[in-house]
């Protein structure tokens, strides 16, 4: 079912509740049509780690979270338990932290003063910085100047140390503010509303009567400007990665509910799939080299596509049995991956939503889509 038509059915007298194996079926056939532009790439499985004992603490993957304040105390909660990393650590305010501890034990809470120097708390930060697989910036993290000064350090030893980084809400206000911190970075991602996209591309003016055709152009153009992968989000949502080409849509069918804390909890899925990513080279080239098989995405006329540079990287000369970390890959590859791994996170965040909201109706909440996402995984990603 498309997005729309899942809209339009609210009218329509609810069916019986479906049964959970039903609902599994609905939800894989929606993520795996080829038919559909939300149809989800077979090499995003390359990128899922296999479950083992002999596996140790942290191997698939440690996100980091940069934000919580005293407003925003539950955003980063939401955002580090996606879809399921190994462990998450929030880099919050010292008055957030106590509050965001109590959503779970399994929250690691780093609670920082914002009224010393801004290097100093970031200096803290950093110390944790070699134990991530991919970072958060953003959600709740508010827009005191203390907490942006400190957020820009921490992004610039991020990138530094190549650490994939996904900025959200509040991080995308500061790249509003100063876009050359990640200009040419291929290992970001954005993820804006279409708000956060309007105030990144003021000269560009919506178009009058289609403001989906407005999201679209404009989520190209920010990626292409800025060298980075952007995720715009709306009623379907458009990814976009840095040249050549590579643009996915995902329309899976979602919760026509718009409630508060749904974009941090994409941020973290694809933080999740970004870290997966990172902590295993081996899977990463796997996943590219499906990917080059698979039939492109959507392209505009004239443009060139990743796929057709790949394949002809890939014939001109064979690579060699040893797998090339993500942090050796070419930016071409990297912004492809990061790009798989949005467009995976998009479908999942979705399906998980429209669960919560099968169930809930126009009581739903956030904290209701999560305890979906595990599902959703296992339907998508049998263990």
């Amino acid at each position: 079912m498309r997005y729309s038509e899942f809209v339009a059915s609210r009218g329509v007298a609810s069916p019986p509740r479906a049964s959970p194996t039903a609902t599994a079926a609905t939800d894989h056939a929606a993520a795996a049509s080829s038919s559909s532009s939300d149809a989800l790439p077979p090499s995003v499985a390359a990128l899922v780690p296999t479950l083992s004992l002999a596996r140790k603490k942290g191997a698939c993957g440690v996100v980091g979270v940069l934000g919580g304040c005293a407003e925003y105390a539950g955003a980063p909660f939401f955002a580090a338990m996606a879809v399921g990393a190994d462990m998450t650590h929030v880099f919050c305010s010292r008055g957030a932290a106590p509050v965001i501890k109590s959503y779970s034990p399994e929250l690691i809470v780093h609670g920082h003063p914002t009224t010393i120097a801004a290097v100093a708390d970031a200096d803290e930060i950093l110390s944790w910085m070699p134990r991530l697989s991919s970072l958060v910036v953003g959600p709740g993290m508010g827009r005191d100047r203390s907490m942006q000064l400190t957020a820009k350090l921490v992004v610039y030893h991020a990138m530094k140390s190549n650490l994939p980084i996904v900025f959200d809400a509040d991080g995308l206000y500061m790249l509003t503010k100063e876009p050359e911190l990640v200009r040419g970075y291929s290992r970001a991602t954005l993820t804006p509303n279409v708000n956060e996209l309007r105030r990144a591309l003021v000269r560009y003016a919506p178009v009058p009567g289609d403001p989906e055709a407005w999201r679209r152009k404009a989520a190209r153009a920010l990626a292409d400007e800025l060298g980075v992968t952007v995720v715009s989000k709306g009623a379907t949502d458009e990814i976009r990665s840095r040249c050549p080409v590579l643009t996915r849509t995902c329309d899976a069918p979602g919760m026509p509910r718009r409630c508060g804390g749904q974009g941090d909890v994409l941020a973290g899925a694809v933080a999740t799939f970004l870290a997966w990513a990172d902590s295993d080279p081996a899977a990463a080239e796997t996943a590219l080299r499906r990917l080059t098989d698979e039939g492109p995405p959507e392209t505009g006329a004239g443009e060139r596509s990743w796929h057709d540079d790949a394949r002809a990287r890939r014939s001109a000369s064979a690579r060699g049995d040893e797998a090339a970390s993500p942090r050796e890959m070419c930016d071409d590859d990297v912004g492809a991956l990061n790009a798989l791994c949005a467009h995976a996170a998009c479908v999942v965040t979705r399906l998980a939503a429209r669960r919560a909201f099968q169930e809930k109706k126009r009581s739903v909440l956030t904290t209701d889509v999560i305890p979906h996402l595990g599902g959703v995984m296992q339907t998508l990603f049998p263990v």
